[in-house]
Formats: C-alpha cells, sequence, structure tokens
C-alpha cells in the first residue's frame, strides 16, 4: 500500500514538475485556452510508460 502511494505521488509530482517547468520557459502559448496535457499510462512487457505531451517518462512497478 505505502509502495503503490508512493507511485502515484510520485507521478503527480513529475507532471506538475513538467508543467511548471514548460509555463516557465515561456514555450506554451499564453493566450491560447487549451486544455493542460493528459497524462497516458502504457505498459508493455512489463515496462510502464507515462507520456505527457508526446514525450515519455520511464518508471518501475515493484
Amino acid at each position: 500500500m505505502l509502495r503503490t502511494t508512493f507511485k502515484v505521488t510520485f507521478l503527480f509530482l513529475l507532471f506538475i514538475n513538467y508543467l511548471t517547468a514548460d509555463a516557465q520557459s515561456g514555450s506554451r502559448n499564453r493566450n491560447s485556452r487549451s486544455a493542460l496535457p493528459l497524462p497516458k499510462l502504457v505498459s508493455e512487457n512489463g515496462k510502464h510508460t507515462l507520456l505527457v505531451d508526446g514525450k515519455s517518462y520511464l518508471f518501475e512497478v515493484f
């Protein structure tokens, strides 16, 4: 249970960090009202990847 909570918290913080870095860099158009990119979990052969706006983040599940 504790490991699952840690993993979910880690993924959430990773996603928030991605959004913060993107906002600080100014690469996102500030005038657009586009929705935030939604993360997508992809699992293949025991490896899990979190896709956010076309970028992949690998993580392991124990």
